[in-house]
């Protein structure tokens, strides 16, 4: 049994511009009143700011994993066809390192690390340094 309007059509023909092969139209002023009804109000004040920093906490592990491997990602894809691999990741700051004890020791370069062994001072800037640099440069 074929629905009001419609008719089969044979192998080869097309239908023919009129309304009776489209789909009937709702009409346009229809309220639907068996739907429930949602109202969403603000937070105000104390309120939103502590569901706010609620929201951060409970994210923050799934955030750290996902930045971890992000950054796992991005430095297999930065060194993976280099002639030195992961090597060139330690090889900057080692090699900034020994330039800075070495003018520090000639007495070109005169810094008090303020009670650290001179080395560790350089090489936790010198990481910090390029750690800020990469950042910036990147985005």
């Amino acid at each position: 049994m074929q629905a009001e309007g419609l008719r089969s059509l044979d192998a080869g023909e097309t239908p023919a511009p009129s309304s009776s092969h489209c789909m009937k139209q709702p009409p346009v002023n229809t309220v639907a009143t068996d739907l429930p009804v949602r109202v969403i109000v603000p937070h105000s004040g104390l309120a939103s700011f502590r569901f706010a920093m609620s929201s951060l906490w409970v994210g923050l592990p799934t955030a750290m994993r996902l930045a971890l491997r992000f950054f796992l990602r991005d430095t297999k894809a930065a060194y993976r066809q280099s002639l030195l691999g992961y090597f060139w990741i330690l090889l900057p700051p080692v090699a900034n390192t020994l330039v800075w004890v070495m003018l520090n020791r000639s007495g070109v370069v005169s810094i008090d690390p303020g009670g650290v062994p001179y080395p560790i001072f350089v090489l936790a800037g010198t990481v910090l340094w390029a750690a800020f640099n990469g950042a910036i440069v990147a985005t």
